[in-house]
């Protein structure tokens, strides 16, 4: 979802949706807040669930026995490092953690290495373009429009943003943190 698809969507549930104006509403305060109030908004929902990534690192093949040292994307957390064969079947290879920043492996395997990771949340600005993807999963994008929309509403007082806030709890009563689920089978020996 975009920045403006979820603006649009924020206008809608105020009654604020103008679809013939360039800005989308026709209330200047509320244009001009906008972006201001999703920031905070995004930023806390980024918090408890967004979007893995997925990235491969540069590695170098040389055939010998030796550890080359690899930098890993700047992450809010690395989810995992898979290996990939020739034939991108997933495959085991000889590689530790230097530290969460940093993995060294042996250049004897050929091999390639995909890190998925959550990345660091890009802060939304007056300057953001409005065809910015959001960085959050579907149902937290659901949540980003009701939030915005109690927030903005919280300083007029002919209105209560109250109910705003009550749907954003009850959302959050069906929400699934799980990003994934990761099993792992040891055999006998092999710990």
């Amino acid at each position: 979802m975009t920045l403006i698809q979820s603006i649009k969507i924020m206008l809608a549930l105020i009654d604020e949706f103008a679809p013939n104006n360039t800005f989308f509403t026709d209330d200047e305060d509320i244009r001009v807040k906008t972006k201001l109030l999703y920031s905070p908004a995004y930023q806390e929902l980024s918090d408890i669930k967004m979007l893995s990534k997925s990235k491969e690192l540069n590695f170098e093949y040389t055939g010998e026995d030796a550890y080359q040292e690899i930098k890993l994307p700047n992450a809010k957390k690395i989810q995992q490092i898979m290996c990939l064969d020739e034939k991108n079947r997933p495959t085991s290879s000889n590689f530790y953690y230097l530290n969460d920043k940093t993995i060294m492996a042996n250049q004897s395997e050929n091999v390639k290495y995909i890190c998925e990771f959550i990345p660091n949340v890009t802060l939304i600005t007056d300057e953001t373009p409005d065809d910015f993807t959001l960085e959050l999963t579907d149902d937290m994008n659901k949540y980003l429009a009701y939030k915005v929309a109690g927030d903005l509403l919280k300083t007029d007082p002919s209105v209560d943003y109250r109910a705003f806030e009550q749907r954003v709890r009850e959302m959050f009563g069906y929400l699934d943190t799980t990003t994934r689920e990761i099993s792992v089978t040891i055999g006998e020996g092999e710990f």
